[in-house]
């Protein structure tokens, strides 16, 4: 293994130059994916960062495992500053969620949707449970500030798919009939997990109409993930091979299960507000078009926001009552 020595200031450097921050990250850090839908960068085994030798400098040291993540998303705030003084007359998009809006590594569907042309400014930072996601002051300051007509969210993910997923599932002893009743393998909890989220998303929903009444609010559901067959990598699979469900079929047959209650749930929420619109994007990311078992690749992703940029076409001329 080489040890690799690089001062902050230059790493710091490398990373903020749209032209050297894809090598930068290649060569000195690994993406750290134990939490699915908020993968982080750390550095690489051998990698040492050379600090000033004053205390304030040392303390950096601490935000190493994020700095790449945030300058990723300095970056996307610096592109939309330029695009909206390019085109100040612009669609205004506030886009708040987890890592399908601000992958760290994948182009992903906001970066589609900015290279449309729509002036999104992304607040997401590939966030956690989303009972955390939208507490912040900076999700009611940008919607104040930018008087956007749209707001885009992504949530959910790690509620149903993270580490509490291994908690929704029986302990299995036998299992016949691969693929059918995929229900045998959920406990009652995950149900109540679903009610829990939809009134968190009707709290969310509250609070953003309440900020801007006639600003419109697109919601997705995720596609059906593909569970590993590894024990010791990604997420779902591996909860699934760790309580005994083995067969292909049925993982599969549970995962198109639970992204098909939270999609259902997702679906009904919109219905009750006049403001809201759900995005089914079930079955739009092809099999060979994932970057791992829960992210889409570039392709992927971009299937995903021209369903976006159709919906936006179609109700951007579309006032709402207040």
């Amino acid at each position: 293994m080489n040890n690799t020595k690089i001062l902050y200031s230059q790493l710091q450097t490398l990373l903020e130059d749209e032209s050297t921050y894809a090598a930068t990250i290649e060569k000195h850090f690994d993406l750290n994916n134990e939490n699915p839908f908020h993968p982080v960068f750390e550095l690489k085994k051998g990698v040492e960062i050379i600090f000033p030798e004053d205390e304030a400098a040392k303390s950096l040291k601490t935000k190493l495992r994020d700095m790449a993540s945030n300058i990723a998303r300095r970056k996307r705030r610096k592109k939309y500053l330029r695009m909206k003084r390019k085109n100040p007359n612009g669609i205004r998009i506030v886009s708040e969620g987890d890592s399908w809006f601000q992958h760290p590594i994948v182009h992903d569907l906001i970066d589609h949707l900015m290279d449309y042309g729509y002036l999104v400014k992304s607040i997401g930072a590939a966030g956690d449970e989303l009972v955390n996601m939208f507490l912040t002051e900076e999700f009611a300051e940008s919607i104040q500030m930018e008087e956007p007509e749209f707001l885009l969210l992504s949530a959910g993910g790690n509620d149903i798919l993270g580490e509490k997923m291994i908690h929704f599932l029986e302990d299995v002893i036998e299992i016949d009939d691969p693929g059918v009743d995929p229900q045998r393998f959920l406990k009652n909890n995950y149900a109540i997990e679903i009610k829990v989220l939809h009134e968190r998303l009707k709290g969310i929903l509250t609070r953003a109409n309440e900020i801007s009444p006639k600003m419109k609010i697109i919601i997705h559901g995720y596609d059906y993930a593909i569970p590993s067959d590894s024990e010791k990598k990604g997420w779902a699979g591996r909860y699934m091979i760790e309580k005994g469900i083995d067969h292909p079929k049925d993982k599969m047959a549970l995962m198109k299960l639970m992204i098909d209650q939270y999609n259902e749930m997702l679906e009904s929420l919109a219905k009750d507000h006049d403001y809201l619109t759900y995005i089914n994007l079930r079955n739009s990311v092809a099999n060979d078009k994932w970057h791992d078992e829960i992210h889409p690749n570039r392709e992927g992703f971009l299937v995903c926001a021209e369903q976006f940029k159709v919906v936006i076409e179609q109700l951007k001329e579309t006032p709402i009552v207040a």
